[in-house]
């Protein structure tokens, strides 16, 4: 398997002779991974979207369909197969449900079956955390499957260093169209997942972003990692803040949104809001 990187990481054209752990540390922005004994095979292309999946029947029929759906609406002569990446989710739906949901692996392995030796990979991660990098080393260890496997970037991945686009920015941008523009004594609260990997800086730089590129007030909180919604509420009273809208930045307004954000459960974000004296106006739709 050679294994390179499109659009990415360019090594100092003094490095010679690169060691494979360099090549692979600097495989970053979409990478592709060829098989060279395939190469002679005619290319015969195929589409794989993968995510997390949801166990919520509106979730996957308002958000995750309808991606993969437009995916194929722009590739009208490519098959694309929409993945789980949660076995969890994935037995659920197939024992609660009896639904034929696939792993990223069994679809890689039906792709392969039916012949197909070119495959574009495209995660809806919204950062590069544990589950695109779990799914990327999947789909690396069964690359050589195939001829050409193409794995793409989360939806923020660039920030604009070294002359690549500004993912980030560019999200806010489109973003705004979907937010309310909050007066002077209400806030945005965008809540993020949030991960224990690294990658949970994106969202300090999704809130830089945010409060560079919007005039109003719009605070980006985690479920998991930081900030969490306790860090947020002293910003809310400092701000004079009175009311709140929820918004769940999220591919699906699933399990989380509909639990976690909002919700009968007492520790829900809706009602720590309102205990602390704020309304509430959540906005239960998914970035999907």
């Amino acid at each position: 398997m050679e294994e390179r990187n499109r659009g990415g990481y360019k090594l100092n054209t003094d490095v010679k002779c690169p060691t494979p752990a360099l090549l692979k540390a600097a495989a970053i922005g979409i990478t592709v991974y060829d098989t060279p004994e395939k190469q002679a095979l005619p290319n015969r292309d195929a589409m794989l979207v993968t995510c997390f999946g949801s166990t919520y029947p509106e979730a996957r029929e308002q958000a995750l369909l309808p991606i993969a759906n437009a995916i194929a609406k722009q590739h009208p002569d490519v098959p694309v197969l929409l993945s789980f990446s949660s076995q969890i989710v994935c037995r659920t739906l197939r024992d609660r449900d009896g639904l034929d949901v696939l792993t990223p692996v069994e679809a890689l392995h039906q792709l392969a079956a039916a012949g197909y030796t070119r495959i574009a990979v495209a995660p809806l991660e919204v950062v590069p955390g544990v589950e695109y990098y779990k799914t990327k080393e999947l789909c690396a260890a069964y690359s050589h499957l195939f001829k050409r496997l193409s794995f793409g970037t989360s939806l923020l991945y660039w920030m604009g260093q070294e002359e690549q686009p500004d993912d980030v920015a560019e999200f806010v941008d489109t973003l705004a169209t979907q937010l309310p523009k909050p007066a002077a004594d209400e806030a945005v609260l965008v809540l993020v997942h949030g991960t224990r990997h690294p990658a949970n800086a994106y969202y300090s730089v999704l809130q830089s972003r945010l409060d560079t590129g919007l005039d109003g007030h719009y605070f980006v909180y985690c479920l998991e990692g930081k900030p969490v919604l306790a860090d947020i509420l002293p910003k809310l009273q400092a701000h004079g803040v009175r009311k709140v809208y929820l918004f769940p930045l999220l591919i699906a307004a699933g399990k989380h949104a509909l639990q976690d954000m909002v919700g009968e459960r007492p520790d829900t974000h809706e009602h720590q809001l309102q205990a602390a004296g704020f309304a509430v106006q959540p906005i239960l739709r998914g970035l999907g």
